[in-house]
C-alpha cells in the first residue's frame, strides 16, 4: 500500500494509507461519488481555536445536492494518531469515517458507533449535550472521548468560518 505525506488541520504531519490517489483532496473525494467536485480551502480564523487559526476544509459539489463541507482532523487518543473525516451537509453531521487509526485496533471505533452522531444539527444549544449523551464504546473510552472531542473542534471550526462569510 502506498504512503502519502499529509498536511492536515494545524500543521500536523501524518502519515495516511494512500486509498483514493495521491493527495487529500483525492482522498475525501473517494467519499462521495465519482461525478463530484472537491475543492480544497484554506481557512484563516479570527480567533484560534485549538492554538491555530489556519485550518483546512473541502467544499464537496455533487450534482442535484447541496454543497457538503468536510474536514479533517488529527489527535492523539492514547498515545498514537487518529485521523477523522468529517462531511457535513450545511450544519448536519453526514459522516464521520475513520482514515487512520494507529491504537490497538480493538480500540477503533466502529461504523454504527460513528453513524449515531449523524444528523446531529452543528452550532445548537443543545448539540453539546446530544454529544455528551452518545454512550462511549466500552474497552474503547479513550478513542470515544477523542472523537467527541474532535467534533466539537470541528463544530467550532465550522462555526467560526460560517460567522466570517456574513462579516
Amino acid at each position: 500500500m502506498k504512503l502519502i505525506l499529509g498536511l492536515v488541520t494545524c500543521f500536523k504531519l501524518v502519515i495516511i494509507p494512500n486509498v483514493y490517489g495521491s493527495s487529500l483532496v483525492e482522498i475525501v473525494k473517494g467519499e462521495f461519488s465519482s461525478d463530484c467536485i472537491v475543492d480544497k480551502e484554506t481557512v484563516f480564523l479570527k480567533q484560534p481555536i485549538d492554538d491555530s487559526k489556519l485550518y483546512i476544509r473541502y467544499k464537496v459539489n455533487c450534482p442535484n445536492q447541496a454543497i457538503r463541507y468536510s474536514y479533517l482532523d488529527s489527535h492523539i487518543v492514547r498515545t498514537m494518531r487518529q485521523v477523522l473525516l468529517f462531511s457535513l451537509d450545511g450544519d448536519s453531521v453526514d459522516l464521520i469515517k475513520t482514515l487512520v487509526f494507529n491504537e490497538p485496533v480493538e480500540y477503533k471505533s466502529s461504523t454504527n458507533w460513528l453513524a449515531r452522531f449523524r444528523k446531529l444539527i452543528l452550532g445548537k444549544s443543545e448539540t453539546s449535550k446530544a454529544i455528551d449523551n452518545i454512550d462511549a464504546v466500552s474497552g474503547a473510552t479513550l478513542t470515544s472521548n477523542a472523537v467527541k472531542k474532535s467534533l466539537r473542534k470541528i463544530e467550532l471550526i465550522h462555526s467560526e468560518i460560517s460567522k466570517s462569510a456574513y462579516d
